[in-house]
């Protein structure tokens, strides 16, 4: 009874989902600055619509995100709720579906960003007048953004899914099926290869691209004071002033 009793009191299924809506919010909140920073010129007068309308597709995305994902965890939520009893076959269930919550969370939020960022270019270049060029920027902050937020949500799912499969050896899951249930070696090694890669190249072209976008006004405007000086304009700001 007292085992019933705290199988139905888990909530890990919860507690694993959680880290997805807020990362989500994170990394939305954090395109929308970097948007102003560096689209500023090409969003003008429809920046309001790319905010709202890209929050409406993100909050979409992840409701739907979040309700695939607790699909995904049938086993672990029959367990929690005390409707299934908890053999060696649905705890080994279990652990599987924890161990591939972390990648199924970074796979769709990466594909999320994605597919919202695409469909939101579109609107904005054509239903909201911003062109082509507004609409492959906006493309571009999926494409930023997207692996960056998708391995923070990995990250925090990682963390919270080692509470569950402590929890699920509570239960009686033996040694072999939890090391059944982890990852191999050279699923790992590709993993961080791609997560350091996700780490460095991410920071690195957010930096140039806001040094380049907030550079850009002072120098226009430099070299339009020089061609009032006498001597007329300075090459050097001439020759490296960015097209308009």
């Amino acid at each position: 009874m007292i085992e019933r009793r705290a199988l139905q009191r888990a909530s890990f299924s919860l507690r694993l989902i959680a880290p997805v809506p807020l990362a989500t919010a994170i990394g939305v909140a954090l395109s929308c600055h970097y948007a102003w920073l560096t689209l500023g010129n090409r969003l003008t007068g429809i920046f309001h619509l790319f905010v709202g309308l890209g929050t409406v597709l993100c909050a979409i995305a992840t409701v739907t995100g979040v309700a695939m994902l607790l699909r995904r965890l049938r086993a672990l939520r029959s367990l929690e709720r005390g409707e299934a009893s908890p053999s060696q076959e649905r705890l080994a269930r279990a652990m599987v579906e924890a161990t591939s919550v972390a990648d199924a969370t970074f796979v769709k939020s990466l594909l999320s960003w994605l597919v919202c960022s695409a469909l939101l270019g579109a609107v904005v270049g054509v239903v909201g007048g911003g062109g082509w060029s507004a609409g492959l920027g906006i493309f571009g902050l999926g494409v930023l953004f997207g692996p960056i937020t998708s391995l923070l949500v990995h990250c925090l799912v990682t963390l919270r899914a080692r509470q569950v499969m402590l929890w699920l050896t509570e239960l009686g899951l033996s040694q072999s099926q939890v090391i059944a249930a982890m990852p191999q070696r050279a699923q790992i090694r590709g993993r961080l290869v791609l997560f350091t890669v996700i780490s460095v190249v991410t920071p690195a072209v957010f930096c140039f691209a806001v040094g380049l976008g907030l550079g850009r006004p002072s120098l226009r405007a430099r070299a339009h004071r020089s061609r009032f000086a006498p001597g007329g304009a300075c090459p050097g700001v001439a020759r490296w002033m960015p097209s308009p």
